[in-house]
């Protein structure tokens, strides 16, 4: 259910996403992070950001070293106006990836609707994530 979620999230359509990792959760309750991270890959995607940082703080509970429930963190919290929380999370997710940069993201993560993919870069670089 969550990979067919996370490809409902890059195909632009995230509503279904919900949906599907809402199931995963009941099937697996001791949900691993990779649920709790398309969650909130979802609703970063639907502009639910408060919903999206408490789906991945949970995720980042089961994997504190997930960079990329790190990243979506700090957009989320950027785009709450937590810019202190923002950064915090930038610098994680760059301790974990110190690569990692605008151009890379827009390079490999395959949104169809490009609009949410501009989403996630513009609250990136205001969270401090480097072009």
């Amino acid at each position: 259910y969550s990979l067919l979620a996370n490809v409902l999230v890059f195909a632009g359509q995230p509503e279904k996403s919900v949906r599907l990792v809402q199931k995963a959760l009941q099937l697996s309750p001791h949900a691993p992070a990779i649920h709790l991270q398309v969650l909130g890959e979802a609703y970063f995607s639907l502009g639910r950001y408060k919903e999206a940082i408490e789906a991945l703080k949970r995720g980042l509970q089961y994997n504190p070293g997930a960079g990329t429930l790190h990243y979506y963190l700090a957009a989320s919290y950027a785009r709450t106006g937590q810019m202190d929380d923002a950064r915090w999370e930038i610098d994680e997710t760059r301790a974990q990836q110190p690569t990692i940069s605008l151009r890379h993201l827009r390079k490999t993560l395959p949104f169809q609707n490009k609009s949410h993919l501009e989403e996630l870069i513009e609250a990136l670089r205001s969270a401090g994530m480097p072009e």
